[in-house]
């Protein structure tokens, strides 16, 4: 079959759709094609889920989900070079950016891949959705459910209206909602750079805000006894 832009189209509605597969169920290290063993090492897993000893894939989110950052000897050594902030994305957390810093050296990381998935209040998504002052509040009952916006009321209802239900695509993970931005401004004359965070979570809330420098950042993706900030 003639490749041309309308087949290539009309196999992405088909994929988005769920009707075809994206996915190659064979390959590896052992695959007789070639690169096979090239395309595989820049993977994290192989197919039974055993973790690939590449350089390729990295990620500071531990096998678990948990925060994995730099240790102090990599950090020294990015920071000997001059480097005192790294961007990377490809490794979803959550509807905002994940920040870390540790031993002087600031990682951003921005993938909202399953951004539709974070949970929230029942009540506070409620609180929103009214658009009634009266019921914003800071205070929520513990026991509350915690669920997805696109799980809310507002979709899955009769009354719900089109356009509300296309926001509850199960095939959009992402969101319409979530948007983040990164922003980095450099000054040569001082070797240094400045990042600024913008976005809006899940549930529509938005949010802006500049990483200090991790010299004199309090906050911020710090490690502490109970978790990070």
């Amino acid at each position: 079959t003639k490749l041309n832009t309308t087949s290539c189209i009309r196999y992405l509605k088909e994929m988005r759709a769920g009707k075809v597969s994206c996915w190659d169920p064979v390959g590896g290290f052992d695959h007789p094609q070639p690169s096979s063993r090239l395309l595989q090492y820049g993977m994290g897993w192989m197919a039974d889920k055993s973790v690939v000893p590449t350089v390729i894939y990295k990620s500071y989110l531990s096998t678990k989900g948990h925060v994995a950052p730099p240790s102090r000897a990599v950090a020294e050594w990015l920071r000997a070079s001059g480097v005192r902030r790294i961007a990377v994305g490809h490794q979803p957390q959550g509807d905002a950016p994940l920040v870390l810093d540790n031993h002087g050296l600031q990682v951003i990381s921005a993938d909202t891949s399953y951004a539709k998935s974070v949970e929230w209040p029942r009540q506070q998504l409620a609180a929103l959705l009214s658009r009634e002052p009266s019921l914003h509040t800071s205070k929520y009952d513990v026991h509350d459910v915690w669920v997805p916006y696109h799980l809310s009321d507002l979709c899955n209802n009769e009354e719900s209206n089109a356009e509300n239900n296309e926001k509850c695509s199960p095939f959009d993970s992402r969101g319409e909602q979530v948007t983040i931005e990164v922003v980095f401004s450099f000054a040569a004359e001082t070797n240094s750079s400045r990042c600024f965070i913008y976005g809006r979570l899940s549930q529509t809330s938005s949010f802006a805000f500049e990483i200090p420098p991790s010299e004199v950042n309090p906050y911020i993706g710090k490690m502490t006894s109970s978790g990070w900030v």
